[in-house]
């Protein structure tokens, strides 16, 4: 089960890293995600089938095909011609990528097995003790989470944080809030697109049936950021507490992954082990639970609507 859990945990937690900067700083809950996940597993398997036996080439263009679909999807709604909603432009952009991946593709489940020879880091951790590569694979995540804090601190990286929760101070400074709304939705999605393409080297496979890793990285955000709340409150002073910096608030995704994952894991074997109970389809209830749950919570101990805070921005 921890293996299990371990294995899960790196590419959900940078994918929560990912959606937690669109629906923390810009307030913006994006369905993009599942479109930009597919289309990381997609690269690789686009270039492995035409010739380029090496992930690496993948890893260049994953985060740049991601950021493409996070900017469609915030011209959509941006766009003073279009202004389609967030729910339904980042759904849109979702769908029209799965016809997008299946073309790339090929197939809706592609084995990436018989390419494994060139897989770069396939061949190192081939043959190491088990536990090798979900640390290895930590390790990433937290230079993802380092990296992730450090451009938030730049200057666009403030004026991202700010557009979602103070767009009128960016008015005043006579910047425009939308552009960097566009800006912020793509950074966000590159670094879901990155999660996507390590779940394809991971897991040696494409698969286009993991549509809905939006509710995964939602529950992990919301427990993380429950258990963040949490702990602050019972050992942190309020006025430290009001001015939580950016390199404490991106633990909240990393924390609320290790903690689902572990989660998922003891269900799926409690489910598949113990219990005449179909996974499939009974873990979705247990998710959509473990979601709930975390927004009652939150709610009891006085947070309000989690994650929807005007703190910390």
């Amino acid at each position: 089960m921890l293996y299990s859990a371990l294995s899960e945990f790196p590419i959900l937690a940078i994918a929560s890293i990912g959606f937690y900067i669109s629906l923390r700083f810009l307030q913006f809950p994006d369905l993009t995600v599942d479109a930009s996940f597919m289309l990381g597993m997609s690269v690789l398997g686009l270039s492995l089938k035409n010739g380029y036996h090496n992930e690496m080439s993948a890893l260049i263009m994953a985060p740049i095909v991601g950021a493409i679909v996070g900017m469609i999807t915030g011209f959509l709604h941006t766009s003073r011609h279009l202004s389609i909603n967030k729910f339904l432009s980042g759904m849109l952009v979702a769908f029209a990528t799965y016809s997008v991946c299946f073309r790339m593709c090929g197939q809706a489940d592609l084995s990436l097995y018989e390419y494994r020879s060139g897989l770069f880091l396939f061949q190192i951790f081939d043959g190491m003790p088990f536990l090798v590569e979900p640390l290895a694979l930590t390790i990433l995540v937290i230079m993802v989470w380092f990296s992730t804090q450090r451009l938030l601190n730049t200057p666009y990286g403030l004026a991202i944080r700010t557009a979602g929760h103070r767009p009128d101070i960016l008015r005043v400074s006579g910047l425009n809030p939308n552009s960097f709304v566009v800006l912020g939705l793509a950074f966000s999605n590159a670094i879901v697109a990155v999660a996507g393409w390590l779940n394809a080297v991971v897991n040696r496979n494409v698969s286009l049936k993991n549509f809905g890793i939006v509710i995964n990285v939602l529950a992990a955000c919301l427990i993380g950021d429950f258990i963040l709340h949490v702990v602050t409150s019972l050992f942190v002073k309020r006025r430290r507490r009001q001015t939580q910096s950016i390199f404490i608030i991106l633990l909240s995704p990393i924390i609320g992954a290790f903690v689902y994952s572990l989660i998922k894991s003891f269900v799926i074997k409690v489910l598949s082990g113990q219990l005449t109970i179909t996974v499939t389809t009974d873990l979705q209830l247990v998710i959509a639970l473990c979601i709930v749950l975390a927004i009652l919570a939150g709610k009891q101990i006085g947070r309000g609507d989690i994650l929807m805070d005007k703190e910390g921005i």
